[in-house]
């Protein structure tokens, strides 16, 4: 399983780190995972493997960034059970709510762009869009995506881009009228 630390862009180019970790191969669907007041410790990224093992994409944002970047105490250290007592009782929970947002943001982006990807290769290759049209579910779950969250994503692809053919041909008629 591919798993790492990966940087989030906030507004105003502010960035924070998270781990993240994902099934080996394909795109699936999100978990956003919170971690406990020691920080992105082993436990909490075991627990990250376990559901990226369940065929899901997970990230652990590191809530205590602003205050001690790459946090990761040991709870059973009483040094730092007090640290962590101290990141408690300093932490902006409305700053908090805005990063945790801010990954749910990237979450959903992530599975769109990744849908989108495959959506353009789709149009570009006619044999491949056949076999899509043939199969969905399994052509979908063979390349590593959950057909219902994608379904709709590829739906919503569609239709923007019928509109933007629309307005286009709309525009075109006014030219020649």
């Amino acid at each position: 399983m591919p798993s790492g630390i990966i940087e989030i862009k906030k507004k105003d180019n502010i960035r924070f780190k998270g781990y993240v970790t994902a099934p080996a191969k394909g795109v699936f669907p999100g978990i956003l995972l919170l971690h406990q007041e020691y920080g992105i410790d082993v436990s909490t990224r075991y627990l990250a493997e376990y559901f990226a093992a369940q065929n899901y994409t997970v990230f652990v944002p590191d809530l205590f960034w602003r205050k001690a970047p790459g946090c990761e105490l040991i709870s059973s250290n009483l040094d730092d059970i007090n640290k962590s007592k101290l990141l408690l009782n300093e932490y902006n929970y409305e700053e908090g709510l805005d990063d945790i947002t801010t990954c749910l943001k990237w979450l959903r982006e992530k599975l769109k762009e990744d849908t989108t990807l495959l959506y353009d290769k789709l149009e570009r290759d006619k044999k491949l869009y056949k076999e899509f049209l043939t199969e969905e579910d399994s052509f979908l779950k063979k390349r590593g995506f959950v057909p219902f969250e994608v379904k709709f994503i590829i739906k919503d692809l569609m239709n923007t881009r019928m509109d933007i053919l629309k307005d286009i041909l709309d525009e075109q008629n006014k030219k020649l009228s």
